[in-house]
């Protein structure tokens, strides 16, 4: 009876075990899922339809020509790439290229070329270095098949660049006013309790002093430059704080170290140097809280990789809004801020909020373990549900 009671014992423990394993692997799935508008049980398998769709994109794009195509979009849900079309008549030459992948293949007709709209962005970027633009976002979007400008649009300056581009035809858009969305002293309190062991995540709050003013941003990535170790982060967050400015961990008994490697324009970057591992460790680990259910999740970054197809999904860790997920808009856009002009950027459908700059932006790394691996794609420096980062590949080449 014993041998029973403990056999039993064991079974439920390890059904107690494998219970857990799920509600982890859910809870991480659980930012994705809210984007997709899925169960959480669907997404390993959207990734891999969205993996498979990103090959076929890769395929597809050397095959069209500017004049006669406008680019394409992914919709993983719908299993299909977008592809619009100015020349039906290339249709069936495209199709026959990829026979195997027709059925993923949905062609739309459309106004504007590739080609054009390239012509159209590079007049309007050069149109826009006649006027004092601060706050702007520049961008070819295939979704709408036009060029698309994010800024104020009642600012009577702005007006007059509107006014010397209309001629293009793009499509204004305002940009959203900055909002706060979660209560500053609850988030503190969640994170006050990792600094017992103090570690930077991707995500995690970094401050900065100057007299009685505080600079607070997010960490990005951990890079190793000349056999040292940095934190990357937005170039922008030293913007107010004069040289050399040195970053914290929450408070000024966590320091990592100096921001002695930065830039503006045309790249929004900033690597702060690790001093002392004994004060404040290091981890290539994102860990923040889900903005939906505030429970803390953890993914381990095993690579990186480049945005090359509008559609796909990127996540985001910042220490304000936390970790929530949305889909690449446009790629080599352009961006304007107080600090700059921010060349070959890209715009994401995600919340960000002050003091998520220089904060983690990824993607799921379907793999073995999707739920928990994650690639570097990027960090985030500007905007709002407007929100523009900084491709990854940029610090790796630095």
């Amino acid at each position: 009876m014993r041998s029973i009671y403990i056999h039993l014992k064991s079974l439920l423990i390890l059904f107690a075990f494998i219970l857990q394993n799920c509600l982890i692997v859910n809870s991480q799935f659980e930012p994705l899922a809210s984007f997709w508008g899925v169960p959480t049980k669907q997404i390993p398998e959207l990734l891999n339809r969205e993996k498979n769709l990103i090959i076929i994109d890769s395929k597809l794009q050397l095959l069209l020509d500017n004049s006669s195509f406008g680019g394409t979009y992914i919709d993983v849900i719908a299993d299909q790439i977008n592809i619009n079309t100015v020349d039906p008549s290339k249709i069936d030459g495209v199709k026959n290229s990829l026979k195997q992948f027709q059925t993923h293949l949905n062609f739309i007709r459309v106004n504007n070329s590739l080609s054009q709209l390239n012509f159209n962005f590079n007049q309007i970027v050069k149109l826009s270095q006649n006027f004092s633009l601060t706050n702007s976002i520049i961008g070819i979007e295939p979704e709408v098949n036009d060029v698309v400008i994010y800024l104020d649009d009642k600012d009577e300056k702005n007006k007059e660049f509107i006014d010397s581009v209309n001629f293009l035809n793009p499509k204004i858009n305002p940009l959203p006013k900055e909002e706060t969305i979660f209560n500053p002293s609850n988030l503190i309190k969640k994170r006050r309790i990792n600094l017992i062991h103090p570690i930077v995540f991707g995500g995690s709050k970094i401050v900065g002093f100057f007299r009685s003013s505080l600079t607070n941003c997010s960490a990005g990535f951990w890079m190793k430059k000349d056999n040292k170790d940095f934190i990357l982060t937005a170039g922008h967050c030293t913007s107010s704080i004069p040289p050399p400015a040195t970053f914290y961990l929450e408070d000024k008994e966590h320091i990592i170290g100096p921001m002695n490697d930065f830039s503006f324009e045309p790249n929004d970057m900033g690597f702060i140097e690790h001093l002392d591992n004994s004060i404040v460790q290091l981890r290539p680990i994102i860990r923040n809280f889900d903005s939906e259910s505030s429970e803390i999740l953890n993914y381990f970054v095993i690579d990186s990789s480049d945005i090359t197809s509008i559609g796909i999904h990127v996540c985001k860790s910042g220490h304000v809004t936390g970790i929530t997920c949305g889909k690449v808009i446009a790629i080599n856009a352009e961006s304007r801020t107080q600090t700059g002009t921010k060349k070959g950027v890209f715009r994401v459908s995600m919340n960000f909020d002050n003091g998520d700059s220089g904060g983690a932006i990824y993607r799921y790394n379907n793999g073995d373990n999707p739920s928990l691996f994650v690639d570097a794609v990027g960090i985030f420096i500007s905007g709002s549900n407007s929100a523009v980062g900084e491709p990854i590949r940029k610090a790796l080449d630095s």
